[in-house]
């Protein structure tokens, strides 16, 4: 289950089926309690609140903060549409690439680079795997965007620069890449158009490149909304989401 959560609610399309899953093992002493919530939702009939990139919603009752990839996601689809154009400025495991295909939907495009083939075969099987058939990948850096995207209109760009988990500790993004290609992102967002970046900073160069892309996006901040959202609890190795909104 999408991170190690379980997943307690109506199913969005069909009213009459109702979905209680994913209990591993370090959460089956929340059962009873969810037990619970499933048979009040079931006699009172309320269906969960759709989400665009799952079929369930958390269990209300639970409020440990939400991971910062859910964070980012929830800010995109705030603004995606159907029909939209969107880049995923690092594909990593396909997690962002996804989300963003199933959000503009077949009538929308999202394109999608990494550096590492290691990356764009694990998404494109992700991709293969959801039906969909939407995203063009690029085996190129993110910094190539101005140029491999001049004249595209984006509603969506995400990023992760940094090291993010289970890829080659021995490719990372570096500060001169990663500011060269928010520079061409923020030039080709429409207006209420949503910039993410989610910094990794626990490997080495990580905290150097996350104060260089800080530095940088304070520039814009005169201009854009910027919004730092921290970890929790913050640490001096734990990411940090950057959400930009072009006005």
């Amino acid at each position: 289950m999408k991170d190690y959560e379980a997943v307690l609610g109506c199913h969005p399309d069909h009213a009459n089926v109702f979905i209680f899953n994913g209990l591993c093992s370090h959460e089956t002493l929340k059962a009873p309690r969810l037990a619970v919530e499933l048979q009040q939702l079931m006699n009172d009939h309320v269906p969960a609140a759709r989400s665009d990139d799952r079929l369930m919603t958390q269990p209300a009752t639970d409020h440990r903060p939400k991971p910062l990839t859910q964070r980012a996601q929830e800010v995109i689809a705030s603004v995606l549409q159907r029909g939209d154009t969107a880049f995923d400025a690092t594909v990593g495991n396909g997690f962002d690439t996804c989300f963003l295909s199933r959000t503009v939907g077949p009538t929308g495009r999202v394109i999608g680079v990494d550096v590492q083939q290691s990356a764009l075969d694990a998404t494109r099987k992700r991709l293969q795997a959801e039906d969909l058939h939407n995203v063009t990948l690029l085996h190129q850096g993110h910094e190539t965007m101005a140029v491999t995207l001049a004249g595209t209109l984006l509603s969506a760009v995400m990023f992760n620069p940094g090291l993010p988990p289970r890829r080659d500790h021995s490719v990372t993004t570096q500060p001169h890449t990663s500011t060269a290609a928010i520079a061409a992102a923020v030039d080709l967002l429409i207006p209420g158009g949503v910039l993410t970046i989610l910094a990794y900073r626990g490997h080495p160069g990580g905290p150097e490149e996350f104060a260089a892309v800080e530095q940088y996006l304070l520039a814009y901040s005169d201009r854009h909304e910027l919004q730092q959202i921290d970890s929790t609890p913050a640490k001096p190795t734990s990411p940090v989401l950057f959400v930009l909104k072009r006005l």
